[in-house]
């Protein structure tokens, strides 16, 4: 087997995403049914980057195309796998602050425009890559509708952060720790969101072509920041305090308390953290 640079970057791959995978199933297990939504993505992107891996070190090596265009699908499923992880940890977060938190109705419908947008960059991949050169463009325009609206979900992401870190005070003892690594990423996966944003409007270079670009380039603005996310995450979840899942935050049944009186709002009980 002939070991070039798309290869040995694939491998490397491999070396991080097998022992992350794990640590993601010992986190899922550590927190418990109900709770273990953000490390269940970050499980299925390392079962992802592992499959894609393989599938790319044999497409490198026997050049099937069917093979590049899986990888390549598989690659833009990686990025909503992360957005889907920090939108859980946001959500968890704000299930603890007592008064003033993002309803849980705005997490739910947020995962709409990101499965929108990973099936339009799927698609889009597929026809991009495809053998029939003249759907090629067609492919490209519709990945890059995708891709934006992968960029307004994270732009509205940075807004949730930010909300949410101003509401710090309030947050569940704890869980600080997995709002600081949801903070920390902000930089990492909008490196990562810029990167593929030039993979699909940068048509003059094949510097960003995630079939044929720099490896540098590749590894340094896409891999790298994976890398150090799900990082991030795993230790969120490893240091993040277990709690039991039937524990409500005390919330509102209206989207806020503006023109309500306190006797207006509806509270519920919280039940204590479990012992670690």
């Amino acid at each position: 087997m002939a070991i070039n640079d798309h290869t040995a970057l694939a491998i490397a791959e491999l070396v991080f995403y097998i022992p992350a995978l794990n640590i993601a199933v010992f986190v899922c297990f550590r927190h418990g049914r109900g709770r273990f939504g953000p490390w269940f993505f970050i499980g299925n992107l390392a079962l992802i980057r592992i499959v894609g891996g393989i599938l790319s070190i044999v497409a490198n090596n026997n050049h099937d195309l069917s093979l590049i265009i899986t990888a390549a699908v598989l690659n833009g499923v990686g990025l909503s796998l992360l957005l889907l992880s920090m939108l859980s940890m946001l959500k968890r977060v704000n299930e603890g602050i007592a008064s003033g938190g993002i309803p849980a109705l705005i997490f739910n419908l947020l995962h709409i425009p990101i499965i929108v947008a990973t099936a339009l960059a799927a698609y889009g991949s597929i026809k991009l890559y495809g053998e029939d050169v003249s759907k090629h463009e067609t492919g490209r325009n519709i990945s890059r509708v995708g891709i934006v609206i992968f960029v307004l979900v994270f732009v509205f992401f940075v807004v949730l952060n930010a909300y949410t870190f101003l509401r710090s005070s309030s947050v569940r003892p704890g869980e600080k720790r997995i709002l600081l690594a949801t903070g920390a990423s902000l930089p990492f996966i909008a490196v990562r969101i810029v990167y593929t944003l030039l993979a699909y409007f940068v048509t003059g270079s094949n510097t960003f072509s995630l079939r044929n670009g720099s490896i540098a380039v590749q590894a340094a603005m896409g891999v790298a920041e994976e890398w150090v996310t799900v990082i991030l995450y795993l230790a969120a979840g490893i240091l993040a305090p277990k709690i039991a899942r039937e524990e409500v935050r005390v919330e509102q049944f209206a989207w806020g308390t503006q023109g309500r009186g306190k006797g207006d709002e509806q509270e519920y009980p919280l039940n204590q953290y479990r012992n670690s």
